[in-house]
């Protein structure tokens, strides 16, 4: 009875684990494959304020937070970027049988304005799980009169490029305006809008007064492309050729473009920028990093610059000046450097592994578009190579003599590998053996036959690089066995004549004896016979 209840028990106990992983799966749902964001209002859409409240989308996320951020220009023209609001959504309601939730936040807003409406959706560490932004109006009274197209007017130097708002524009020759509109509807032509004129007012800006000149129809239509339903990016260009450099305002007084009349500061500036390239005239070839240095490079001062010296003391020139790398190697190649050279940009870095010139070019471009470069020539000369012989052991010979004996071996071995040169031709180093002035072998190690030697011979090694440079080192190969039998044949005739010469010299001593001899019994007796002195007698 008791193991039925404990049985009872666990069966309990896995049922409400199961319950409680359900529920917590069901909290915690999170999107699948299907990872969809998408905002629920129409882009370009006039919205009252009074009637304004949410803001509504579909998500593939559960997660029920949200943040959104408000950018746009108000009734006065003055441009303003909010700060962010987070919120619950209100409802998060999931869509059919799909991994998808329809989600509403509330929006507040007080005022007029042509806006961009950030939308974010957050993780529980406040982490940005998805995004998108909506562009409509908001306007407080019902009785302004509507436009027929809506954009949000932007600028910036070049398509992809972006503009931070309360810094001054840089232009050169052309100033560029873009502008995304949008249409009320589907059967409104673009053509309608192309055509209109946009009027601006362009005056120079002065320490004391500023002065201007209304300009009519200066900006040309570049190009216009459908983005997508009703929403179309505008691109307006003007000449500048016939405006000095300077600080300048712009205003603009068209309705077709902009709600407001929004105004904007830019400066004409036509003074090139100065690229500096700091780098060797020559180096070794390696296989270690050159590095080409362009950090001095700058950009000349404004008329910008130079009103506002009073306030600013250092100018960050450099940030001014974006960079741009072209490199051609000595066979000709024309390359851009690649990530593993550009260590900023600012600065790169090239492997010296072939001998020759190599041209770096650097363009720069400051933010009004004015362009200048520079060349520096690096060149990169070849490492003649150091000829090293040595034994069998490929120990080094610094003897310009080697002694052998016949009888000890009937081969000998010399080894080139201690030969040196840079790194990077070391292995496509080519080798010469030579006894006497004739080609022996031709690689790194050489056995030599005793019997092809004479009793000295000598033995040359050259060794030459990729390149063509050689080196060359010679050793004389000393037979010393040879050298004992000649001392040996030597020392037998030097025994010989000496005993020759000792049987003559004997032979002459002789002689000369026996003629002392013969010349004193030849001699008259001076005493006479009787004389008791004569002994002879």
């Amino acid at each position: 009875m008791q193991r039925v209840k404990l049985r009872l028990y666990f069966v309990g106990f896995i049922l409400t684990c199961s319950l409680f992983a359900i529920n917590l799966n069901s909290v915690n749902a999170e999107s699948n494959s299907n990872i969809e964001f998408y905002l629920l209002d129409e882009q370009g859409q006039i919205l009252n304020i009074d009637e304004f409240e949410y803001i509504t989308g579909v998500s593939s996320h559960e997660v029920p937070l949200f943040s959104y951020r408000i950018e746009g220009y108000d009734s006065l023209g003055n441009y303003f970027f909010g700060t962010a609001q987070t919120s619950m959504s209100e409802s998060l309601i999931q869509i059919g049988q799909e991994d998808l939730w329809q989600w509403k936040i509330p929006v507040s807003f007080s005022g007029d304005c042509s806006c961009k409406i950030h939308i974010y959706q957050l993780d529980y560490n406040s982490e940005i799980l998805e995004e998108e932004t909506l562009m409509m109006w908001l306007k407080s009274d019902d009785d302004v009169e509507i436009q027929w197209a809506y954009p949000i007017i932007h600028q910036s130097l070049s398509e992809k490029g972006s503009w931070t708002p309360g810094a001054s524009l840089h232009f050169s020759s052309e100033l560029d305006l873009y502008a995304d509109v949008y249409y009320p509807s589907e059967n409104q032509a673009i053509n309608e809008s192309i055509e209109m004129d946009i009027s601006v007012h362009i005056a120079e800006v002065a320490e004391v007064s500023e002065t201007g000149l209304t300009v009519d129809n200066p900006f040309v239509l570049i190009e216009h492309t459908e983005l997508d339903t009703r929403h179309y990016k505008l691109h307006f260009s003007m000449n500048l050729e016939n405006y000095s450099e300077g600080a300048y305002s712009l205003n603009f007084y068209s309705e077709k473009y902009s709600r407001w009349n929004i105004g904007y500061f830019f400066e004409i500036d036509k003074t090139k920028p100065i690229p500096i390239i700091e780098a060797n005239d020559f180096v070794y070839e390696s296989l270690e990093w050159v590095y080409v240095n362009a950090t001095n490079s700058f950009d000349p001062l404004s008329s910008l610059d130079i009103f506002h010296q009073e306030w600013w003391e250092d100018f960050p020139t450099i940030e001014n000046v974006s960079f741009e790398w072209i490199i051609e190697e000595p066979d000709g190649t024309v390359s851009v450097p690649n990530e593993n050279m550009m260590v900023s940009p600012t600065q790169l870095r090239f492997l010296p592994i072939t001998n020759g010139e190599y041209i770096f070019t650097l363009i720069v471009t400051d933010n009004a578009g004015n362009k200048n470069q520079t060349s520096k020539s690096i060149n990169v000369e070849n490492v003649i190579p150091v000829s090293q012989i040595s034994d069998s052991n490929n120990e080094l010979i610094d003897n310009p003599i080697f002694n052998y004996n016949r009888t000890d071996a009937e081969k000998l071995v010399f080894c080139a590998d201690l030969s040196t040169d840079s790194t990077n031709d070391i292995a496509d180093l080519q080798f010469g053996w030579y006894l006497d002035g004739v080609l022996y072998s031709s690689s790194n190690v050489t056995e030599i036959n005793v019997a092809d030697l004479d009793s000295s011979t000598e033995l040359e090694l050259i060794v030459k690089d990729s390149d063509g440079a050689s080196d060359n080192v010679s050793i004389t190969l000393n037979q010393i066995d040879s050298l004992m039998e000649e001392s040996q044949k030597l020392n037998s005739n030097n025994n010989f004549f000496n005993g020759l010469n000792l049987v003559l010299l004997t032979a002459f001593i002789c002689t000369i004896i026996l003629l002392f001899i013969k010349k004193k019994s030849n001699e008259v007796n001076p005493l006479p016979k009787w004389s008791e002195h004569n002994k002879k007698q």
